[in-house]
């Protein structure tokens, strides 16, 4: 049972004069208006420090709202954090897959940003310079100090930080090496709304894929996955798209979108946040920002990863 979370809001202009509940209803237009008025009759909502006693309370521009969720059981998530590097600027880790980077779905303090700056008082203000999805395991890069997030998270945005994962992907892959560059951006699910995919309306992405070694009695292929650019999902959806879904992907399907039939079926429909995939962040080259060192990174995957292999 975590401790609880408090969700604060400043009321924009363009929702002055709107109700409470409207202000809600519309800030976050999937939790039906019925929920809002029973989180305000059991006190959980307060207006600029007043617990509201009723949602047709008006708001005005700059108004603060904070919404108290009280405390919830989390799912299971793996919390070891083995520590690979650490400099008085950055902090590598390796995440095991299973554990979110950042609050979300269900998640609060089984994340990586909470673990580690609840387990060192130096690293209360480490921030993840880059992201991993929740069933991707290997290298994750953070920066500690101020500089050192500023520097490199212009170079990840500049691609100047070079990133190989391990991805196993399902059929035999003919060619020894394929590039995808099919963009990337949100497209509307008949069931979950705006989810990241292969989309013309999209941002350019590319990534390579090298074939390393192919398994012809489980029908799946070993890769090395190179992203030139960091989109959401973008191994997991380009190598969807490219024919070949992650061996174990719970939401994409060839072309880079989710399944039609699942998502207009009935029963749970898979999440794109979902685990089950292999793929692995295993190197990372970089500049460091201080001393202007080449350094590199290269973590071993998890145990049978590939066949039982190291797979590396």
């Amino acid at each position: 049972m975590n401790s609880g979370y408090t969700f604060r809001d400043f009321v924009a202009s363009s929702f002055a004069g709107m109700s409470v509940v409207d202000f809600y209803a519309a800030r976050y237009s999937r939790i039906p208006r019925n929920t809002w008025h029973e989180r305000i009759s059991k006190g959980l909502i307060r207006l600029n420090g007043d617990v509201l006693d009723s949602g047709e309370r008006v708001v005005a521009a700059g108004d603060r709202l904070e919404y108290f969720r009280p405390p919830w059981e989390e799912p299971a998530a793996p919390t070891e954090l083995p520590v690979l590097f650490e400099d008085e600027d950055l902090l590598v880790v390796n995440k095991p897959a299973g554990l979110p980077v950042l609050p979300g779905g269900g998640f609060l303090e089984k994340t990586v940003v909470h673990l580690l700056r609840t387990r060192e008082a130096r690293w209360q203000t480490v921030s993840p310079l880059h992201c991993l999805d929740r069933g991707t395991s290997g290298l994750l890069l953070l920066g500690k100090s101020r500089e050192a997030r500023s520097a490199l998270g212009r170079d990840f945005m500049r691609h100047r930080i070079g990133r190989v994962y391990l991805a196993v992907l399902q059929g035999w892959v003919e060619q020894e090496r394929f590039s995808v560059e099919v963009p990337i951006g949100q497209e509307e699910h008949p069931r979950l709304g705006p989810v990241e995919a292969a989309s013309e309306r999209g941002k350019a992405s590319r990534t390579d894929f090298e074939v390393l070694a192919r398994d012809p009695f489980r029908q799946v292929t070993l890769t090395r996955a190179m992203p030139h650019t960091g989109r959401t999902h973008q191994i997991r959806i380009h190598a969807a798209y490219a024919g070949h879904p992650l061996e174990g992907e719970p939401f994409y399907v060839r072309g880079g979108k989710w399944d039609p039939a699942q998502a207009l079926g009935e029963g749970d429909c898979p999440l794109p946040g979902a685990c089950g995939f292999r793929l692995h962040s295993w190197k990372v080259r970089l500049t460091h920002p201080r001393t202007s060192e080449t350094m590199q990174w290269i973590c071993p995957p998890p145990e049978g990863f590939w066949a039982g292999e190291n797979g590396t």
